[in-house]
């Protein structure tokens, strides 16, 4: 089921841990960032730094979601199998969240902060830098096959400036309630529904792609039924136009 693709993952950081250290060592940005007294600024820096440092753990993440036939042959929702793909992402956040929650505590220095407020921050840091990280890795390239916008920079499609802000909105949405003393559950509820978002694998060209079948398949269905009924001549032309086809 499920467990072949998060063991999969397991597989791949077993061979290749070098990204471990990677992820270690972004836990010091929020020790350094609280040190320097910018508590309320602490979730957004970390959660992107986080962000980077998780990306490279999201292989099969990405190669699942960018192509298509491949995600098709397994016999599950596009949901079930991207979130089988962000399990082992989604462990090490929290044993990053771990090492990182005295820092939020302020025992390293700066501002000191109670127990409950820096867990919620804490925790809302690490989930904002994980889902940046799904929706950087799994969001869409840009389309180059469209029309092309002169900018001050040269030549680009109009979907590569919005793909450079992917992830970053991610961090924007979940954190900035804390960033403006809101509640934490403000944060978490932004996060579930985000989670929900980008675990649908919500696809429009798919959803037009799937329409366009189904037309198809009425369509021939439907000359199959008229060619029962008619005439030597009709039957004939039928079988014409399914040739062309």
């Amino acid at each position: 089921g499920m467990q072949a693709l998060v063991m999969r993952d397991v597989q791949r950081l077993w061979r290749q841990p070098l990204p471990l250290l990677t992820l270690a060592g972004s836990a010091v940005v929020p020790y350094a960032v609280q040190a320097l007294g910018l508590t309320s600024l602490n979730p957004p820096i970390s959660a992107l730094v986080l962000m980077v440092a998780l990306i490279p753990f999201m292989n099969s993440l990405r190669v699942l979601t960018r192509t298509k036939g491949l995600q098709r042959c397994f016999p599950y929702s596009v949901a079930h199998v991207k979130q089988a793909a962000m399990v082992v992402p989604a462990v090490l956040a929290l044993l990053w969240v771990i090492a990182v929650f005295p820092a939020f505590l302020g025992l390293a220095g700066g501002v000191k902060v109670p127990p409950v407020d820096a867990a919620g921050a804490a925790l809302v840091t690490g989930i904002a830098g994980i889902l940046a990280a799904v929706r950087w890795v799994a969001a869409k390239p840009a389309d180059y096959s469209g029309p092309i916008v002169a900018t001050g920079m040269g030549a680009m499609p109009p979907g590569l400036m919005f793909s450079l802000l992917r992830g970053f909105d991610m961090v924007a949405l979940i954190t900035l309630p804390i960033v403006f003393n809101l509640p934490i559950w403000v944060s978490l509820v932004i996060a579930l529904i985000a989670f929900s978002f980008l675990r649908s694998g919500f696809d429009r060209e798919a959803l037009m792609d799937q329409q366009a079948e189904q037309k198809r398949l009425l369509d021939e269905e439907k000359a199959r039924r008229a060619g029962a009924t008619a005439s030597p001549a009709a039957k004939q032309k039928v079988q014409i136009q399914r040739k062309k086809r």
